[in-house]
């Protein structure tokens, strides 16, 4: 299997389209198509743009490894902080030191920076907010890790509410829970890119493949988006929302 084969084969699994990719990394869209008819290799920093997009590594797409996963970091999340946090105290003389413990010490007496109790998990947040809003993709190197308690069994990632388009269910600044490779079925919430924003709606799909992006909250149908199924956008389903199911829109 040789490159370009590997990047389809893996961009399906992930609900990547290949158009999205061509964007990426500034070709035409018969980039990968002319790669594939003349047997040129793409280039490492080419390479280096999809794999990150695609969530691998460079060299599984070249076929030097058959593992498309990422490697382990070094330290877990919260080793390599406290590590950073020991290189700091290490540089510090014995006075600095005292006022980095005491300045600790204020802090964690702040309930912001107090760690959460009970079972704590360490999950991405991705960092700009997506609802009704625009927004780069979720899937890129925007998030931070968090460790919170009560994430919900099977959660992926996690993106920060805005906007009131699903309220009353789903509020402008709520942390919204996401399961990635999951068939929605109508009504279900998801996480949507859409020719360049991203979104959080209620989806529906017609008999004749046209798809319903809704708002539930009634007030807000001027956020509403229909894809015809003969349209040119690109839409990529990032997960479904970890929620109760909603009840139709009462305006549909």
């Amino acid at each position: 299997m040789g490159e370009v084969d590997r990047i389809k084969e893996l961009a399906r699994e992930r609900d990547v389209t290949m158009n999205s990719l061509c964007r990426a990394i500034g070709r035409s869209t018969s980039y990968f198509s002319d790669k594939r008819r003349t047997g040129s290799a793409i280039p490492d920093d080419t390479l280096e743009i999809i794999a990150k997009r695609l969530s691998t590594t460079a060299a599984y797409l070249r076929g030097d490894t058959s593992d498309p996963s990422l490697p382990e970091p070094a330290y877990g999340y919260q080793e390599q902080d406290l590590a950073e946090l020991m290189d700091v105290g290490l540089r510090l003389n014995s006075a600095g030191r005292r006022e980095l413990i005491n300045y600790g010490g204020y802090l964690s007496g702040l309930e912001e920076y107090q760690r959460p109790t009970g079972d704590v998990r360490s999950i991405r947040h991705y960092i700009v907010p997506a609802a009704a809003g625009y927004a780069s993709p979720v899937e890129g190197e925007d998030f931070e890790i968090l460790e919170l308690s009560g994430v919900p069994a099977g959660a992926d990632f996690c993106v920060t509410v805005s906007g009131d388009s699903m309220e009353p269910y789903i509020r402008d600044g709520d942390m919204a829970f996401v399961r990635r490779n999951t068939d929605l079925e109508d009504l279900d919430v998801g996480v949507f890119f859409l020719d360049g924003d991203v979104l959080i709606k209620q989806a529906v799909t017609d008999p004749f493949k046209n798809v319903y992006l809704l708002s539930a909250n009634p007030h807000r149908q001027d956020a509403n988006r229909i894809i015809p199924h003969d349209s040119a956008s690109t839409l990529v389903c990032f997960g479904k929302v970890i929620c109760q199911k909603l009840p139709r829109p009462e305006y549909v």
